[in-house]
């Protein structure tokens, strides 16, 4: 294969830079490709990179980053085009990774893994304590799940004890709301490898995005070093918008609720309409108030409103108006809670009434296009008590203009004559709609379903295209 020239990549990397930047979630390729080294030189950027849609893994599941022109030498440059682009000054984390490249790029995959630390060890003292570091760079939980387990690995040497110590810092989460604050240090004993420590969630039952805790290990004892990742993320995933068990409510009167579970708006996108629908029933008038608060915006973000909306006989939506403001800072994603309350004429709610709007930074992200469409997660569980779940769809990377996705289940294990009922039917995304859920009811019987499974799928997205996660497997215990 013919070699890229240095000019063209620059070129090709600065018309992706100005098309697509983001201030995402942080995520390494390791955690995504099975063929990306844990610490590699360009692990950060190939995740980077995967994360905001610009470069994309084989159909065998792998990246191939040493492929000429290698994809991680691209995906790095990309990563300097964007902070260039953007005015950001690299962290020094980031500095050192890069640094590696010069001297790492003839290495095998193995020992291009390797860190910085580790590459300034003196042979004798990495093959008698070794090196310690976290097993990956990014960790995930659900926040219902309330702990999550930490794995720290102790490589290259286990003669003699060593010592490390960890502590937690909030990244997007805040420490006492999401998490709970955590320092310790673990001992490996000689001859030890693996040690583990614990994280406890905070579960609430606000609907927001997915909050960060930053992990780190530091003075590493007893003849250990530390390696690469040395600092790893945790994503908290809010479980308040998918897999939790949900109200199946009825009223001849309606059931008010949003439209969508989330919306999306760039802040320079003026104003966004949100509609609230009646369901179930529309008999007689009923009405409902609405109100914008505070989530991670502030007035700086957007106009504050409230107010009623009054349903006729026969009505089934009315909508309101929210507008953003276009501040011309960099200061990532910001979110606005909406909620209503106060339901007359015997109108009522389902679950929580509560909903959630992003305001894009422009200045960091172009949300342009319809998006792609997927499912917010490949697999779920559910209590046959539970009585019912629910399954999020996800409008990503665009919310112009209507769409429209058809879903259905599909039995397996689980049979949709004894164990759930057979769900089919259309979403429609309305423009700025970026999330909605479908409700699968769940059946009780007298036999047990412990472990059985069914799936749910996405076929035939019209005005947008179809993305993966597109099939789902549902447990039902």
């Amino acid at each position: 294969m013919k070699k890229p020239s240095a000019s063209s990549l620059i070129l090709f990397g600065f018309s992706l830079g100005i098309l697509t930047t983001s201030a995402g979630a942080a995520m390494n390729g390791s955690s995504v490709f099975p063929d990306i080294p844990a610490g590699a030189y360009y692990d950060a950027a190939v995740g980077e990179m995967y994360g905001l849609g610009i470069i994309k893994g084989y159909s065998t599941g792998k990246f191939g980053a040493n492929d000429y022109v290698t994809r991680g030498q691209v995906a790095v440059m990309m990563q300097r085009l964007r902070n260039d682009i953007l005015g950001i000054t690299p962290s020094t984390d980031t500095g050192d990774t890069s640094s590696r490249s010069s001297r790492s790029r003839s290495t095998s995959s193995s020992s291009s893994s390797s860190s910085s630390s580790e590459e300034q060890l003196p042979s004798a003292v990495k093959a008698e304590a070794g090196l310690v570091h976290f097993t990956t760079g990014s960790y995930k939980v659900e926040e219902a799940k309330k702990t999550v387990t930490i794995d720290v690995e102790r490589y290259s040497g286990t003669k003699g004890k060593v010592t490390v110590d960890y502590s937690l810092a909030a990244g997007t989460a805040t420490e006492g709301t999401d998490y709970t604050a955590a320092t310790g240090t673990l001992t490996f004993n000689d001859g030890e490898s693996k040690k583990t420590f614990t994280v406890t969630i905070v579960d609430d039952t606000e609907k927001e995005e997915n909050q960060t805790i930053v992990l780190e290990l530091k003075n590493a004892r007893g003849g250990a070093a530390l390696g690469t990742p040395a600092k790893s993320t945790l994503s908290i995933i809010d479980d308040d918008l998918s897999g939790t068990p949900v109200s199946t409510t009825t009223s001849k009167n309606g059931v008010l609720v949003f439209s969508a579970t989330e919306y999306q708006i760039a802040e320079n996108g003026g104003t966004i309409t949100i509609t609230v629908e009646r369901n179930t029933g529309s008999e007689g008038a009923v009405a409902v108030n609405y109100a914008t608060s505070n989530g991670s915006a502030t007035a700086d973000n957007y106009t504050t409103v409230n107010g009623t909306l009054n349903f006729g006989a026969g009505e089934t939506s009315k909508t309101f108006t929210v507008t953003v403001k276009d501040n011309g800072d960099i200061s990532g994603n910001k979110t606005i809670k909406l909620t209503l309350s106060n339901p007359t004429g015997g109108a009522v709610f389902s679950g929580s009434p509560t909903s959630l709007i992003t305001v894009i930074d422009n200045e960091v992200t172009t949300n342009f296009g319809s998006g792609s469409i997927k499912l917010g997660d490949d697999n779920y569980t559910v209590l046959e008590s539970d009585g019912a779940i629910a399954i999020v769809v996800k409008r990503a990377g665009g919310t112009k203009g209507q769409v429209t996705v058809q879903y259905a289940t599909t039995s397996g294990t689980a049979k949709s004559a004894e164990d759930f009922t057979d769900t089919t039917g259309t979403l429609t995304f309305r423009p700025g709609e970026s999330s909605k859920v479908v409700v699968i009811p769940i059946k009780s019987d007298v036999e047990a379903d412990n472990g059985e499974t069914f799936s749910f799928k996405l076929s035939n997205v019209v005005g947008a295209t179809l993305d993966s996660p597109a099939t789902t497997s549902i447990e039902i215990q």
